[in-house]
Order: C-alpha cells, then sequence, then structure tokens
C-alpha cells in the first residue's frame, strides 16, 4: 500500500462531503519505499490512530501514525498534522 486515506464529514450528516487527506505511507516521516501493509484503525479520547506492519522486502517492524482529533474536527481542507512513531521491533 503506498496511500492511506483519511477522511472527516464536513457536517454532522455523515451522507454528506468530507475533507478527506491522502497520506502516503512510502515517505517520510514512515520508512521509505517500504510496504505498509495490514493496516488497522484505532480512535482514543483525543485521536485517531493507524497501524501497519512495515516489510522492507521482509517483517521490519511497525509505524504507528497519530492524527489528533481537535485538529481533524477543525480541518476545513487544511492538511492536518500527524505524528508516526517510527519502526517499532518487537523481539520473539
Amino acid at each position: 500500500m503506498q496511500f492511506f486515506f483519511i477522511g472527516v464529514s464536513e457536517t454532522p450528516d455523515a451522507t454528506g462531503a468530507f475533507f478527506v487527506q491522502r497520506v502516503n505511507v512510502r515517505r517520510p516521516p514512515f520508512t521509505v519505499n517500504a510496504l505498509f501493509d495490514y493496516p488497522n484503525l484505532g480512535i482514543a479520547t483525543d485521536a485517531v490512530l493507524v497501524t501497519g506492519n512495515i516489510l522492507a522486502p521482509v517483517f521490519a517492524g511497525a509505524d504507528l501514525v497519530v492524527f489528533p482529533k481537535a485538529s481533524l474536527y477543525a480541518i476545513g481542507g487544511v492538511r492536518v498534522p500527524m505524528s508516526c512513531v517510527k519502526t517499532v521491533i518487537v523481539a520473539p
């Protein structure tokens, strides 16, 4: 996977328009040119979390991306700041 998209409804009506941000997971702050595989979504009280396994070309760990909810809700079509916890390797 090279991109994932995160969208926030522009209004309280979830069937209406969305602000959408495209995130390139093969460029910094992610592991460059690695495969962001098996993405998962988590929702906390103050953030939206996305994780993925990093294959470069074999399993090299996992990345965690954090999107602050306050920024997502106030997006207004502007790119949302995100932070990426770099690859974490879990020992067997």
